[in-house]
């Protein structure tokens, strides 16, 4: 302690001198091996005073160990027994305050309750805000579900209807084309299938006049696109069928029909061999017809013209008043009535659908 205390007191004498000495920080600069000479001579003390100090120690320490740990000693079962004590009396006082506490504010565990129930509340009201991207997620979800599951049930009932027409559509086209063919016309591939149905109804609610009316206007609107396809399919035969429709349009009726007839004939003696319109078995389209399957459109079509039907009836069949058209009464020169723009037009849609069977069946050949 007196060794610290005289350090202290060398340094303030030190520090008094240097202010006394404003000139001393610039000597101390001016001479350069000062520093030097105080760190040898620290090295040389140092060693000194720190075995002065140890030695001190090892004097006056064991005093003062054995001094710390007799007090040590006499004042510890004091501190346990006060500890003890203190926790005896603290224990029951504490309990006895908390007993008085609840039986003079009987509102006091009504108030935690609440401040627990509020605590609770607002944890499910925070919760709740954090669902509600969550539900809202969940509703359009929910709605988007039920829109989709209407619309595939659109969309299925639309197939089934579409299924159900597709396979009732043979036995109602055939029908049609034995309809149409009874009253000498041909139906036009190319016309939608509803409009078949459509002229059905109108001569089943006995519009008659009504629905050939319309197949007059349809056949002289397709006219010229009727005849620009014959053309192109047939080229060998393009010059007599460019007259034959050259020959309507000028209102020689009597002159096209014949021409187109036989070109019905024509168009399928070069494919098959066989008579458009006759009844023999050898020589019909029977056989051809036979090894086609029932729901082609080729036999469906083809088929309408091996029934019987006024085009290929026998003459004394006919009523006496029929202004139709019949091959045999035109070809033979039986009819001398027969060149009308209705039969004109007739006589168009029998070509234009033989010529469509041929077609049809070399695509088919060619995709195989």
């Amino acid at each position: 302690m007196d060794d610290e205390f005289s350090k202290r007191h060398l340094k303030e004498l030190e520090r008094a001198a240097r202010l006394a000495d404003p000139l001393r920080d610039a000597k101390e600069l001016l001479d350069p091996m000062k520093q030097v000479r105080e760190q040898l001579e620290a090295a040389r003390t140092e060693p000194m005073l720190r075995a002065q100090q140890q030695l001190e120690a090892m004097a006056k320490d064991p005093v003062e160990q054995a001094r710390k740990h007799l007090e040590a000693a006499q004042l510890e079962p004091m501190l346990r027994a006060q500890e003890r004590l203190a926790a005896i009396y603290r224990d029951p006082l504490d309990r006895f305050r908390e007993q008085i506490k609840a039986m003079t504010d009987p509102m006091a565990q009504a108030r935690d309750a609440l401040r627990q129930e509020t605590f609770t509340n607002r944890i499910q009201e925070h919760i709740q805000k954090l669902l509600e991207p969550i539900r809202g997620a969940q509703d359009w979800l929910a709605a988007y579900q039920q829109q989709e599951r209407e619309r595939l049930q659109q969309w299925r009932s639309v197939l089934e209807d579409f299924s159900r027409q597709m396979e009732e559509m043979p036995a109602r086209l055939r029908a049609q084309l034995a309809a149409l063919m009874e009253r000498g016309w041909c139906l036009d591939p190319e016309m939608p299938h509803t409009w078949g149905i459509d002229l059905m109804d109108a001569i089943r609610d006995g519009e008659e006049e009504e629905a050939q009316q319309w197949l007059v206007a349809y056949f002289r609107s397709r006219l010229n696109k009727i005849e620009a396809a014959l053309v192109e399919r047939h080229p060998q035969r393009a010059t007599v069928i460019a007259e034959a429709f050259a020959a309507h349009r000028e209102g020689r009726y009597a002159l096209s029909i014949p021409v187109l007839l036989a070109q019905a004939e024509g168009v399928i003696h070069d494919k098959h061999q066989r008579q458009l319109f006759s009844k023999k078995a050898k020589i019909n389209l029977k056989t051809i017809l036979a090894n086609l399957p029932g729901d082609d459109a080729r036999a469906i079509f083809m088929s309408a013209f091996c029934i019987d039907t006024p085009l290929t009836r026998n003459t004394d069949e006919l009523p006496a008043n029929f202004d139709g058209l019949n091959r045999h009464a035109v070809l033979h020169g039986l009819d001398p009535k027969y060149g009308t723009e209705v039969n004109g037009l007739r006589a168009v849609s029998i070509l234009n659908l033989a010529s469509y069977l041929v077609t049809e069946e070399e695509d088919d050949a060619a995709a195989a």
